[in-house]
């Protein structure tokens, strides 16, 4: 009886997140939010949850970004790189968001300071990192004991400073049936500890979320919850028994045996073929030739005389010498004569081909003669029956005329006793076998003529009816590496004056000289006449704004989709700056300035952006440079390279080669995505490109060709790209 497979349970806890945001104000949105974030991939998975509370009391515009642009900063430093741990990880997502305030700091920007109430934290496995600054509240409800795990904020964080904000890391191990609330300080207007703690225990999962809800939205105007159960996940792991090993004897046959060894099929032999079995010497069994089946064709004989050979077998007559009657049974139990069957594939091998051959030539040189001696005779008696007919023209001698074609005919046709004279020269083999030899030929010949001519027919037939069809040049790409051919293009607008399309966060807008429209819900809006036309437009997604300039790019306006307004940004430009493209990254403004030679990068400050400074700090020639796009590096494009810079220097840079050269006109990346997009609209196509520059796909579609400019969204796995008075769309998806 085989052992059974042991089961071991592993005890892992599964969290259910509830999300309680409330902001009767829309202008106070910017101010508050929550945020979890969850692995994207199987690297990330022992990172667990990243997940957390931030608050500004401040409502001036300088704070409206803080928020966004901290939860961007944790998220981006947190998964970076998974091969570390999960504290680790929090306390460098921490320090960089400390850095990032501390920067703010330095242009100016402090009315967020001491204003700032967060809790950020994780969840991996069954443990919790927490880390807290400001009011906001950590509480864990566990055996019907409601407690705040969080930092005493009179402790902490006393004299307020940037590097500081984020100090401690708690962590702490979770059970099943926890429930972990982390809120804003505004519930303990509504509720004490002990209320919620009664609720907890009164109320379901459910009712309890519902219970929160309600009372948040009725008591107050701006307040934010995140609500987290733990419940067990049991995960059984079947363990493979250790097979029990008994004694073995080395030296057995069994010793070395294969198991579960499919049976072989037995070879059997009827005593019907029996005697055409023969053992050799060594024990190999074989058969003889001369003692075939009929159901073996021999390999030597032609398609003719195979047909020849089915079609006269049934005229061969049986063998009347009982001891040449050799006879055996097929399969299907008929009885079949060896004898007969090896005359007839003796009959139609090649020796007999050969000799029936040499026979035929014999018989064509007689037929030839025949033939010669029958053609001058009729022609010597048809040139006398023309001479007589030109000079008489009488019915007699029509008459005779008609007797003469009858003498024609009949010396034409050999006589009997000439052909008698001729064969008596033969032995009564050669007869016989001449006979045979002229009867094989009549019957051969009309067989010939007709196989020939049905497929002389049959190929003519086809080249009537088959079209002519021309030889088609190759496929554009066809050689490309990882090339997918688009089949589908879908159209989002149509009939508008195109300027950009724009990614920002999760939508897509598209920009013309004096409008910007929501590609989600299709709602435009109107430019303030006061910018004139749009020539550069540019998203920064940690404010989720859309930065928008003139032709003559001396005055920057902002687009919020969050408020759908515009509003003006304090904004100076070198003189005789001549800027043909611009990027953000973070808070940052980066503008490519051709006349200057340089990268200018602006920072965020109140009202709009400080004094730029100049970026690249190497000699590089990017005067031909026509497009910019940034992640952690800057790449340009200048004439048809890509130039790749990093902390303003120069570095290494190409991408691989491909069997159509690449020529870039656009680029597109994000600051948290390490994959580059290259347009090449010369070719048609959209390359996908990794960090090092090696080709992942290659998007290929005729109307590609048309692009001006282009977007990807790499969670919705779609592409969109622009034309004149189009924008379309295409999936990327590579399965």
């Amino acid at each position: 009886m085989a052992a059974r497979k042991s089961k071991k349970k592993i005890i892992t806890l599964e969290s259910f997140f509830e999300n309680i945001l409330v902001c009767n104000d829309r202008n106070l949105r910017p101010f508050i939010e929550t945020f979890y974030y969850e692995p994207e991939n199987v690297t990330q998975e022992k990172l667990g949850t990243l997940f957390g509370i931030i608050e500004i009391s401040d409502d001036s515009e300088e704070s409206s970004y803080i928020v966004n642009y901290l939860i961007s900063v944790i998220r981006k430093e947190y998964f970076s790189k998974p091969k570390r741990g999960a504290v680790e990880s929090l306390e460098a997502a921490l320090h960089k968001a400390n850095l990032a305030l501390s920067k703010l700091a330095e242009h100016g920007s402090l009315s967020w300071l001491g204003k700032l109430n967060a809790i950020v934290s994780v969840i991996e496995k069954n443990n919790l990192h927490l880390s807290q600054t400001g009011n906001n509240s950590a509480l864990l409800f566990r055996n019907k004991t409601l407690t705040d795990i969080g930092e005493d904020p009179d402790e902490i964080n006393i004299e307020p400073h940037p590097l500081k904000t984020f100090v401690d890391v708690t962590s702490g191990r979770l059970e099943n049936d926890d429930k972990l609330i982390l809120t804003s300080e505004v519930i303990f207007e509504i509720f004490s500890l002990e209320e919620i703690k009664k609720s907890a225990i009164r109320f379901s999962i459910e009712e309890f979320n519902q219970f929160i809800r309600t009372a948040f939205s009725n008591e107050v105007s701006k307040a934010a919850m995140l609500i987290v159960n733990l419940k067990e996940k049991e995960e059984i792991i079947e363990v493979q028994p250790t097979p029990k090993i008994g004694s073995i004897n080395a030296f057995s046959q069994t010793a070395f045996s294969q198991t579960n060894r499919m049976p072989e099929p037995e070879a059997t032999i009827t005593e019907e073929t029996q005697e055409s079995v023969q053992k050799q010497p060594n024990g190999h069994l074989y058969i003889k030739e001369s003692e075939v089946s009929s159901s073996i064709k021999t390999p030597d004989s032609s398609n003719v005389f195979s047909t020849f050979r089915e079609k006269v077998s049934v005229f061969i007559p049986k063998q009347k010498n009982n001891q040449l009657d050799v006879k055996s049974e097929d399969s299907s139990g008929e009885k079949i004569n060896l004898k007969k069957v090896a005359t007839i594939s003796f009959l139609f091998s090649k020796k007999a081909f050969l000799f029936i051959w040499k026979k035929l030539k014999i018989l064509f040189i007689f037929l030839w003669k025949v033939t010669q001696i029958a053609y001058y005779k009729s022609k010597s008696t048809y040139e006398n029956i023309r001479q007589k007919r030109n000079s008489q023209k009488e019915l007699s001698e029509i008459r005779e005329e008609q007797e003469l074609k009858i003498n024609i005919f009949k010396k034409i046709i050999p006589r009997i006793s000439f052909l008698r004279s001729l064969l008596s020269r033969y032995t009564r083999r050669q007869k016989i076998i001449i006979i045979v030899i002229i009867l094989i030929f009549f019957i051969i010949i009309p067989i010939f003529i007709n196989t020939t001519w049905k497929s002389f027919r049959d190929k003519a037939d086809i080249v009537e009816t088959q079209p002519i069809v021309l030889e088609e040049t190759p496929p554009p790409l066809v050689d490309d590496k990882n090339l997918i051919r688009l089949e589908r293009m879908d159209t989002l607008i149509e009939n508008i004056n195109l300027n950009n399309i724009i990614k920002l966060n999760e939508s897509f807008f598209a920009v013309s000289k004096n409008e910007i429209i929501n590609l989600q819900n299709q709602e435009s809006y109107q430019v303030p006449e006061d910018l004139g036309e749009v020539n550069l437009s540019i998203p920064m997604e940690d404010l989720n704004i859309i930065l928008l300039s003139n032709n003559d790019n001396s005055k920057i306006i902002s687009f919020s989709p969050a408020n759908n307004k515009f509003q003006t940004n304090t904004f100076s430009l070198p003189e005789n700056s001549s800027i043909i493209a611009g990027d953000t990254y973070l808070t940052y403004l980066y503008l490519l300035d051709q006349g200057s030679n340089q990268i200018y990068r602006y920072p965020r400050a109140e009202g709009g952006f400080g004094e730029k400074n100049n970026w690249k700090k190497d000699t590089t020639n990017i005067k031909d440079a026509t497009e910019i796009a940034i992640n952690e590096n800057i790449f340009l494009i200048n004439q048809k390279n890509i130039l790749k810079f990093f902390r303003g220097n120069k570095i290494d840079f190409s991408f691989e080669a491909s069997s159509t050269p690449i020529i870039p006109s656009k680029l597109w990346t994000e600051e948290d995505n390490p994959n580059l997009y290259v347009l090449d609209t010369v070719n048609s196509r959209i390359i996908k490109l990794d960090s090092e520059g090696k080709i992942i796909n290659q998007f290929y579609h005729s109307e590609i060709s048309q692009a001006q400019e282009f977007s990807i969204d790499e969670k919705q796995e779609k592409a969109l790209f622009s034309t004149d008075n189009q924008i379309k769309s295409f999936s990327i998806n590579n399965q």
